[in-house]
């Protein structure tokens, strides 16, 4: 038998982070509990902006898994980990799973008392986490829970041999494991997109959890709570997931269409002895970037705003009215005013273009907030090509006319939506003077999907398409963009050809400003929905904002059928703002998918 403190382990991708590099300490419980982790490091922000996030309660509405697991495992020689927050189980190379067709390599697998999952509201006494990586970085997690009763010979051996400092690793001489004899014997699963169940919380994870049961011995549990203490992260909300589920059951894809998980590590804490998903199921390869929690557009503009929303402001703190710099992707605006807002102080806003040395191949190194814009693997725009086939859900498009609110940011031509209370209501009397008080923008006009609603905050526009279509650009892309009540994006694309004249845009393009300008309120209505083809079939992908800091989380529906746009049209729109599309990205392992 071998003893050794931190030892240093590294799983393909797997990060690690040593005391060198400035680990950051988290915990279960305290100030350096779930509720705190995001605040602990800009690394863990996703903790608390994600909205895929794991653990989740399982229900009888989440999907049951669409393939059947083969499991190639074999033993391994018994090298057990304490690193201060789980006990771990090291394996060799040579094990794996196979998942429609992909093959994930076994890492490792480690324990949690009480379980992270839960089963319709209630806990398991233990949970057992099997963590594999596909060749490309991505992650298949299976979780197991573990009920009081007769325990196995395999986990009496690992029992017996844990580590009871944190740091330390053994590597028992003479004893193997196997995995395969800790599963239990019926392997039907739920599965579902999910996270790391620790800092940094990166999401993509493709999770697995079997239906059926496997039981431990109570003195085992005591055991191991002794050692670690009681490790479970409280269950994550579910948020839109459920809606795709119901309708589109989380169907497995191919390898040209598949799951969209962020290549991360489950691995790297806070101890130097940290290695894969149970060290602290985190580190990934693009550093926790957050989905859902940035802008589409904080640019070289003044004021930071939100994508539709308004000056500085952002769906946590104070949402204004469509003024001032408001804009798409630049402008300095969000994508639909986002969790979190990223607002950059006017002094150092990076300036981004769509060509030269600020242009899409650099924006990742202009701005630390623009890491994802490199690092990403869920990027917008992509190719559409081959996709799946199903009966998605319908979109319900429930659009009012509007006042012509207008702006040219830079970047693009947008309009805004919703009406500013600008009314008597809102003047306050102070020192004998009326004074106009800010107020909100309300919004009258909204998608619902799978009957959530989203308010539709604004409408861009792109030329060439940013989109394209088996390789082929259109003349022109509207994102029509909205945002629900937990900040979550969901943007609408649409093709135009050309053709014949288009009446809306004629009435948007005779405002059209010239140069960079606040938005401008005009008389002329307006209705996003004569922008929209009569068939609203569409496709459908998970992605990015499409301008820094490119933040992943979008919820992206490409209309298939194309709108019409005469070429004077297009040539007006070109001679003021210019080209304006980022190049297509790697679909990489997302869904990809088509609503029959």
């Amino acid at each position: 038998m071998i003893k050794a403190g931190a030892v240093l382990l590294c799983f393909g991708v797997v990060q690690l982070v040593s005391a060198e590099s400035g680990g950051v300490h988290w915990s279960y419980k305290g100030a350096e509990g779930p509720k705190k982790w995001a605040s602990l490091s800009d690394d863990f922000e996703t903790c608390g902006s994600g909205r895929e996030q794991s653990p989740i309660d399982i229900t009888d509405k989440l999907p049951d898994g669409q393939s059947d697991i083969a499991f190639h495992y074999e033993s391994t020689p018994l090298e057990i980990l304490n690193n201060g927050h789980t006990i771990q189980v090291n394996y060799e190379s040579g094990s794996y799973i196979k998942v429609a067709g992909v093959r994930y390599d076994l890492l490792q697998f480690h324990f949690h008392s009480p379980s992270e999952h839960t089963k319709n509201k209630k806990s398991a006494l233990m949970e057992v986490h099997f963590v594999h990586k596909s060749a490309d970085g991505q992650l298949a997690v299976i979780g197991v829970f573990m009920d009081a009763g007769s325990s196995n010979a395999d986990l009496n051996d690992i029992w017996k041999h844990m580590p009871r400092g944190a740091g330390e690793t053994e590597q028992v001489d003479g004893i193997t494991v196997n995995a395969d004899r800790i599963l239990p014997t019926v392997r039907d699963y739920v599965s579902y997109p999910g996270s790391l169940t620790t800092p940094p919380c990166s999401e993509g994870v493709r999770w697995m959890v079997m239906k059926e049961r496997i039981t431990v011995a109570s003195s085992a549990v005591n055991k191991f709570v002794s050692l670690v203490g009681k490790n479970a992260r409280p269950v994550e909300p579910l948020y839109s997931r459920l809606g795709e589920f119901d309708q589109a059951s989380f169907h497995e894809a191919s390898d040209s269409s598949g799951t969209h998980m962020a290549s991360s590590s489950h691995g790297g804490n806070d101890h130097s002895a940290s290695s894969a998903h149970g060290s602290s199921h985190g580190s990934n390869d693009h550093r926790a970037s957050s989905a859902h929690d940035s802008s589409h557009g904080s640019s070289e503009h003044s004021a930071s705003s939100s994508h539709g929303s308004s000056l500085s402001s952002n769906d946590h703190g104070g949402s204004s009215s469509h003024s001032s710099s408001s804009n798409d992707h630049g402008g300095s605006s969000s994508h639909g005013s986002s969790r979190a807002t990223h607002a950059f102080k006017e002094e150092h806003k990076p300036h981004w273009t769509y060509t030269g040395v600020n242009g899409p191949d650099n924006w990742g190194s202009l701005h630390k907030d623009f890491h994802m814009c490199s690092a990403g693997r869920n990027q917008s725009p992509i190719d559409i090509r081959q996709p799946t086939d199903t009966h998605l859900f319908d979109l319900d498009f429930q659009y009012s006319p509007v006042a012509l609110q207008i702006l040219n940011n830079g970047h693009t031509i947008q309009f805004n939506y919703g009406n500013v209370d600008n009314s008597d209501r809102n003047r306050v009397n102070i020192g004998g003077k009326s004074y106009l008080m800010p107020s909100a923008t309300h919004y009258n006009s909204r998608l619902l999907i799978s009957g959530e609603p989203y308010e539709l905050l604004q409408v861009h526009f792109h030329s060439p398409s940013e989109h394209t279509l088996n390789g082929k650009s259109h003349v022109l892309e509207a994102h029509l963009v909205h945002r629900n009540k937990e900040g979550q994006l969901a943007v609408v694309g649409v093709f135009f050809e050309k053709g014949s004249n288009n009446g809306t845009i004629d009435k948007v393009w005779e405002h059209m400003p010239q140069g960079v300008t606040p938005v401008t309120t005009y008389g002329t209505m307006v209705n996003a929905e004569d922008l929209l083809p009569r068939r609203r079939d569409y496709f459908h992908y998970r992605g990015s904002l499409t301008t820094p800091p490119c933040s992943e989380g979008v919820r992206w529906f490409v209309m298939k059928n194309v709108m019409q746009v005469s070429d004077r049209q297009v040539r007006q729109f070109r001679d003021v703002v210019e080209r304006n599309n980022r190049p297509v990205q790697p679909l990489n392992k997302r869904y990809l998918l088509s609503r029959k």
